[in-house]
């Protein structure tokens, strides 16, 4: 199935027209919404310490041109024609950040205030992290290859991480002492996480014409665009094409990756574009991504309800030319339609599976001095997005609880997740010096229908100091 699938999306791609372009463009470049700094990743280990994993950070590089949530074009990773150019580069950067959040569902706190999660841990209303990633590049001709390592850890002393609770289990006198008198510390030293690991191969240039592989892992973010979606981990595979036509650039990515071997469950994404219509100022992109299992889960159910979503989007930008404010502008938004949804007992045998957002972005960095600004409104239903992979605002979700879980009963209240929200983003980026930024951020969240999850009252703010090299 996987290979009659792959096949087909090759075909596909071959069969689009072969007119020819520069091979100095840049034509796997992802344009999408503001140039905003990638989005740091978190621990999934539960721990009570870690904040959503949707969250941009900042730069990965001196100049700052990897603002962009979608990675740099082929072309930029591998300039082909040069037989015998190979290089290795290390990049990286230094990150502080301190993160403030109010979090309530029908008027009870679910952060601050003594709240703990599932576990029996407490969880915070300020959350303190330390992070560092390196990047390891290698170019060379018509291959290349990344690998990030992101080192994220909550900051303080790090003497017990345990809870209470953990340390009176022994039953041990000494220990229960020390459960009441500490010394308790929040930090931590073994956080780590392998954010990409991929390489590629041009398959063939020709003109203005390119078709590459990459085979690895990253997150779906980086290389489809969405403001809400594509937060999942895309460990596959993914075919890149890019040509010319009629002047403007023509793209299409398609790929496979694994979302669960155990029970062979497997996911399909494409996405196809034109850009620079109208002398640059048009973008248009539709994208598509199949999640559901049609067989059983490792749970034995056939057809899960949790991975029923199959979605479509539609996604502009325009730029216009508005010389009075002396920055670039750029106005964005999407339609997301779940093709899969159906009514379960949770929604009343509703289909609730739309969603849209709108935004603009301000000015851009690429030097010290430089600052750019992005806002933007989002509003997801309940079904849109499946929970794993909402890349929006979400609910905060400190309990990770998931739609599904109460799916088979008439329990409403009880079924959260990460979608059925309404919300707006904002997030202004300045560079101090060209290696130094300041990144700050403030969202909020609502519930769209109380009915599901609750009465939902959710705000973040963020600000985060950047050291890149």
């Amino acid at each position: 199935m996987t290979f009659r699938v792959l096949s087909s999306l090759l075909i596909m791609l071959m069969c689009i027209t072969q007119t020819p372009c520069t091979a100095e463009e840049d034509l796997f470049e992802e344009d999408n919404r503001a140039e905003w700094p990638e989005r740091s990743e978190l621990p999934l280990d539960g721990e009570n310490y870690d904040e959503e994993s949707t969250e941009p950070s900042s730069p990965t590089s001196t100049n700052l041109d990897v603002l962009g949530e979608q990675e740099a074009t082929v072309d930029e990773i591998i300039p082909i024609g040069d037989e015998n150019a190979c290089t290795v580069s290390v990049t990286g950067d230094v990150r502080s950040y301190i993160q403030s959040y109010t979090e309530s569902v029908n008027g009870i706190a679910r952060r601050g205030h003594g709240a703990k999660d599932c576990a029996g841990r407490l969880s915070p209303a300020r959350t303190f992290d330390i992070e560092a990633n390196l990047i390891f590049e290698y170019k060379c001709d018509k291959s290349w290859a990344l690998v990030q390592l992101q080192f994220d850890n909550p900051a303080g002393v790090k003497e017990s991480t345990r809870t209470v609770k953990e340390l009176n289990a022994s039953g041990a006198p000494e220990c229960q002492t020390q459960a009441v008198c500490g010394p308790f510390g929040s930090g931590r030293c073994d956080v780590l996480c392998l954010k990409k690991a991929f390489w590629g191969w041009n398959i063939c240039k020709q003109d203005k014409t390119r078709f590459d592989v990459e085979i690895g892992r990253r997150r779906l973010y980086h290389v489809f665009d969405s403001v809400i979606q594509f937060n999942a981990i895309f460990d596959g595979i993914l075919f890149r094409y890019a040509t010319e036509w009629a002047g403007q650039n023509i793209y299409c990515n398609a790929g496979a990756l694994v979302v669960d071997y155990l029970a062979d469950h497997y996911a399909y994404v494409a996405e196809a574009g034109m850009k620079n219509i109208c002398e640059g100022k048009f973008d248009l992109k539709y994208s598509l991504i199949h999640w559901q299992k049609k067989g059983e889960n490792r749970a034995g159910i056939h057809d899960p309800c949790g991975w029923r979503s199959i979605n479509s989007q539609i996604t502009f930008a325009y730029r216009p030319s508005i010389d009075c404010l002396g920055v670039p502008v750029r106005f964005y938004g999407a339609y997301l339609y779940n093709h899969a949804a159906e009514g379960q007992p949770y929604t009343k045998n509703r289909k609730l599976n739309n969603a849209f957002y709108v935004g603009v972005s301000l000015g851009e960095v690429s030097k010290a001095g430089e600052w750019a600004l992005d806002m933007n409104y989002q509003w997801v239903q309940a079904q849109a997005i499946a929970d794993p992979d909402v890349n929006g605002i979400g609910r905060g979700n400190v309990l990770r609880t998931v739609i599904s879980q109460n799916s088979t009963f008439y329990t409403p209240k009880l079924a959260a997740g990460n979608a059925n929200y309404k919300g707006a983003k904002f997030e202004f980026l300045y560079a101090w010096t060209d290696s130094i930024q300041i990144d700050t951020l403030f969202e909020f969240s609502r519930a769209i229908n109380p009915s599901i999850g609750g009465k939902l009252n959710y705000n973040r703010m963020k600000m985060e100091l950047i050291f890149a090299f």
